[in-house]
C-alpha cells in the first residue's frame, strides 16, 4: 500500500518528473506481462455525438431565462 509519504512526495513532483514516473510503472507493468484496456474516441463518432446532444440538453436547462 503506498504511504501518505511517498503520495505527498508525488503531488510535489513536477509535470516532467510525474510523466517519467508514468513511463516507468508502464515499462514495470509490460514486464509483468499483462495487457490494459485503452479506450479512446476513436471510432466512436455515435456516442460522442450522444455525449454531446447531453452535454448541450444540460447546459440549456441551466440557463438562466430571460424576461
Amino acid at each position: 500500500m503506498l504511504t501518505e509519504e511517498f503520495l505527498a512526495q508525488v503531488m510535489r513532483l513536477g509535470e516532467r518528473e510525474k510523466l517519467k514516473l508514468v513511463e516507468l510503472l508502464i515499462e514495470d507493468l509490460k514486464l509483468i506481462g499483462t495487457a490494459y484496456e485503452i479506450y479512446t474516441p476513436f471510432g466512436n463518432e455515435a456516442a460522442a455525438r450522444v455525449l454531446f446532444g447531453e452535454l448541450e440538453s444540460a447546459q440549456t436547462a441551466n440557463q438562466p431565462e430571460t424576461e
